[in-house]
């Protein structure tokens, strides 16, 4: 099952969230999109929420989808590209 989450607050997200839908979290593949948090001026909530994930035991890849929107990604060669397909949840914060 794949599932999509769009989240405004990652922190509850990452510490409570989560685990309402999967009771432990180590065991779910979780793509971590980070792209909408480079327009921000200040970026240490995505220090503070990589920390976090690792923290709370999350098996998580970042990837950066900026200038990919016009791509085919089911297609795509790359490695990041491809396993963000591979994950069980899209995580967009």
């Amino acid at each position: 099952m794949k599932t999509l989450l769009l989240a405004s607050n990652g922190r509850y997200v990452i510490e409570k969230g989560m685990k309402l839908l999967f009771p432990d979290v180590s065991r779910i593949k979780l793509a971590w999109i980070t792209t909408a948090g480079k327009g921000a001026v200040n970026q240490d909530h995505l220090e503070r929420h990589r920390a976090l994930l690792e923290k709370e035991g999350y098996h998580f890849e970042e990837i950066d989808i900026e200038g990919k929107m016009r791509m085919n990604w089911k297609s795509c060669s790359r490695t990041r590209t491809r396993s963000m397909w591979k994950a069980g949840i899209l995580f967009i914060s």
